[in-house]
């Protein structure tokens, strides 16, 4: 196994065939994974002081930041924003983009649906935020 941290999306846009977005950089920050893990359910108390916990899902969400994005691949992700992901779309996200058995099938985060690239200044480069989230 090949573990670079260096991410790909693969996406079917509906019509269309398989795109492939491969970024050139590992995601910025101390965790490339970005893992959050919650239980999704409702915890309650009974009249003796025991609590009960009825769970629905578990949800794993991720949190990546990317920089250093180039026009072509900022235009790239532009594409697949605006016409797959923020429409509720779900995508394939390789957190090692050569390795296939790290292959996650995931939707945007609600908070993950405010779409807004970050310009830095002064390298003229672009920062990325992509939140997602899967019930396991």
């Amino acid at each position: 196994m090949a573990f670079n941290f260096i991410p790909k999306i693969e996406f079917t846009p509906p019509g269309g065939s398989l795109t492939t977005i491969q970024f050139e950089f590992p995601p910025k920050g101390f965790d490339p994974e970005g893992i959050t893990v919650d239980g999704k359910g409702r915890v309650t108390e009974s009249a003796n002081g025991v609590f009960q916990t009825s769970l629905n899902y578990i949800e794993e969400r991720r949190e990546v930041v990317f920089s250093m994005l180039t026009d072509t691949l900022r235009g790239e992700l532009d594409t697949f924003m605006k016409t797959h992901a923020l429409k509720g779309f779900s995508f394939d996200y390789f957190p090692h983009g050569e390795e296939i058995s790290t292959k996650i099938t995931v939707e945007l985060t609600k908070r993950g649906r405010n779409y807004s690239p970050r310009k830095e200044v002064p390298s003229s480069r672009f920062e990325f935020k992509l939140s997602m989230r899967r019930a396991l």
